[in-house]
C-alpha cells in the first residue's frame, strides 16, 4: 500500500500551504477559543509543529526494558477509531481529494450533517474532537498517496467518548462512509505456512513487540503485551503502548482483547464479535520459540476498512 510506505528520514513533513474551506476556518478558530488562544490567520495545532504526512515513526527508549524496542500496536482499538473517525471527520472538516473511501464529499458530508447532527454538535463542544477535525483537515494538505495515513495518525493522537459517538454514527450505525474494500493486499496465508501445534499457554506473562512490519500500525514505542490463558485455545490480551505527539510527549494507550483458536488450524487465533465497529482480526502463528520469539501475521476487517493487515515479532 502507498500510504504504508514509510518516508525517507523519518520526519514528519509539512504538506504545503494550501487553502482551507470555510469550516476548517471555522474549526481552527473554535480549537483555539476552547484553550483561550485568539485564532491567527491559517494557525492549526498541525501548522505549529507540522503536518502528520509522514508514516514512518522513530524508535523510543523504553524506560522499563534496558534496550530499545519498537512499538506495535497492533490489532488495538484506538487503531479503529483512527480507521473510522478519520474518514468520517475528514469529510465534514473538508479533506478533498483523500482516497476513495472518502472521496465523495458532497454524498457522505450530506450524510453526516443530517443524520449525526447530535453527535457532530457533541464533537464540536468537546475539545479533543474539535482538535481532531483540525488535524485531520491538515491532512488535506498532504500527497494523496500519505493522506489517509495522515489521517490513521490523529486517530492515534486523539480519542475520547465523543470521537467515538460520531464515529459509530457515521461509519457504523448511518453507513455515512463507505467501507475501504479489500484490495488483496493482505491475504489469508495457506495452512502450511503456519506452525502445526501452538499451546496458548506458552504465551503467559509479558511480551515485547519489537518489530513491525506495516507503520501505520505496527510499530509504536514501548509496547507490552500481557497474555493470559486461562483455558486450553482461549487467550487474553492487556496491551499497552506510546503514542509519540509533535511536541516530543507521549501518551499512554491500553486496551483488552480475546482470542480463541482455531478448531482446525492451531496457528490461527481469532479475535471476533467485537460491538466496537464490529471488528474482527485474525492471527496466523508463522514461527516460534517458546520464550524466545513468536512471529505474527494478522489481517483484519471492520466498518470503516476491510483487509488491513502487517505483522510483528514478539520476544520476551
Amino acid at each position: 500500500l502507498a500510504m504504508a510506505a514509510p518516508m525517507e528520514g523519518g520526519q514528519m513533513m509539512r504538506c504545503g500551504p494550501g487553502r482551507k474551506p470555510r469550516l476548517a476556518v471555522q474549526i481552527d478558530a473554535g480549537a483555539r477559543r476552547l484553550r483561550g488562544r485568539r485564532p491567527t490567520a491559517n494557525a492549526s495545532p498541525q501548522n505549529r509543529n507540522s503536518s502528520l504526512c509522514s508514516t514512518s515513526r522513530s524508535t523510543d527508549f523504553c524506560e522499563d526494558k534496558e534496550h530499545f524496542t519498537w512499538r506495535a500496536r497492533g490489532w488495538s482499538r484506538v487503531r479503529l477509531a483512527g480507521l473510522g473517525v478519520s474518514v468520517a471527520a475528514a469529510v465534514v472538516a473538508g479533506a478533498h481529494g483523500g482516497p476513495a473511501w472518502a472521496a465523495d464529499f458532497v454524498k457522505t458530508g450530506g450524510c453526516v450533517l443530517s443524520k449525526c447532527q447530535l453527535e457532530l454538535a457533541s464533537c464540536l463542544g468537546d475539545e479533543k474532537c474539535l482538535e481532531n477535525l483540525v488535524c485531520l483537515n491538515s491532512c488535506a494538505k498532504c500527497p494523496s498517496d500519505e493522506e489517509a495515513a495522515c489521517q490513521i495518525k490523529c486517530g492515534d493522537l486523539y480519542n475520547d467518548k465523543a470521537i467515538a459517538a460520531f464515529n459509530t454514527c457515521a461509519v457504523t450505525n448511518k453507513s455515512c462512509v463507505p467501507q475501504k474494500m479489500d484490495n488483496g493486499m493482505y491475504m489469508e496465508p495457506p495452512s502450511d505456512v503456519l506452525v502445526p501445534e501452538f499451546d496458548t499457554s506458552m504465551m503467559e506473562g509479558r511480551w515485547y513487540i519489537t518489530a513491525g512490519l506495516n507503520p501505520l500500525f505496527d510499530t509504536f514505542d514501548c509496547q507490552e503485551h500481557y497474555f493470559t490463558a486461562p483455558e486450553k485455545g482461549r487467550l487474553y490480551a492487556k496491551l499497552k503502548w506510546r503514542v509519540k505527539k509533535p511536541n516530543g510527549q507521549f501518551i499512554e494507550r491500553s486496551d483488552v482483547q480475546t482470542f480463541v483458536q482455531d478448531e482446525d488450524k492451531k496457528g490461527m487465533l481469532l479475535n471476533h464479535d467485537n460491538e466496537f465497529l464490529h471488528y474482527q482480526d485474525d492471527w496466523f502463528v508463522l514461527g516460534m520459540r517458546p520464550d524466545e520469539y513468536v512471529a505474527v501475521y494478522y489481517r483484519g476487517s471492520n466498518d470503516a476498512w476491510d483487509g488491513y493487515g502487517g505483522a510483528v515479532v514478539y520476544t520476551r
